[in-house]
């Protein structure tokens, strides 16, 4: 053992108190633009996603659909297929059948703290406001890739307390963007009915 504190004491010999100093990072762009007092100017809490209770025979409808398409693969071979069916399925039945938890959100003069990480105004593009399951939903996309787009349930605060507060930092959409993908499953999903 002594051997091995001699080796590395060699290696990484210790330093006098003399020479010890702090480690200090660069400070970046974006810490100079941040205000040095935060100031909270809207907090509320709400549940993380929509949810609606979901009835039995809308999951036998599910389940049928899956079967039938499942059956089709079997026939073509195609058998992953059927586990990514089978598995979005039980993702699906798991998150329509346990209800949401409450999440604090807050708007400061930084930007918007969002499931415990502060997003800062130039992390964003624009924002938009849609209705789903009766929620008003604030929907906020960010520059990067990861999350891509925030999803805030506007519950116990008003709409327009929300829009005072970020027309004041970034431009609103008056229409969400919609992609190919969106499209097609908005057509999809209204020519099948499961409820």
């Amino acid at each position: 053992m002594d051997v091995f504190k001699t080796a590395l004491s060699f290696v990484n010999p210790p330093k006098k108190d003399s020479e010890k100093s702090e480690i200090r990072l660069p400070v970046t762009d974006r810490e100079k633009e941040i205000p040095p007092n935060r100031e909270v100017l809207l907090t509320w809490s709400s549940p993380s996603r929509t949810f609606r209770q979901r009835s039995p025979q809308f999951y036998k409808k599910l389940g049928s659909l899956i079967f039938v398409v499942s059956v089709l693969l079997v026939l073509a071979g195609q058998f992953f297929l059927i586990a990514v069916l089978v598995s979005i399925f039980v993702l699906f039945y798991v998150l329509s059948s346990i209800p949401p938890e409450k999440v604090k959100h807050e708007i400061d003069n930084y930007g918007i703290y969002y499931y415990g990480r502060q997003y800062y105004w130039s992390d964003f593009k624009y924002y938009f406001l849609t209705k789903e399951e009766g929620f008003d939903i604030l929907n906020v996309d960010t520059r990067e890739p990861y999350p891509g787009r925030m999803f805030l349930i506007l519950e116990g605060v008003s709409v327009s307390q929300v829009k005072d507060i970020l027309d004041k930092h970034l431009p609103m959409r008056s229409e969400p963007p919609h992609t190919v993908f969106d499209k097609a499953f908005r057509h999809v999903s209204g020519k099948i009915s499961l409820e």
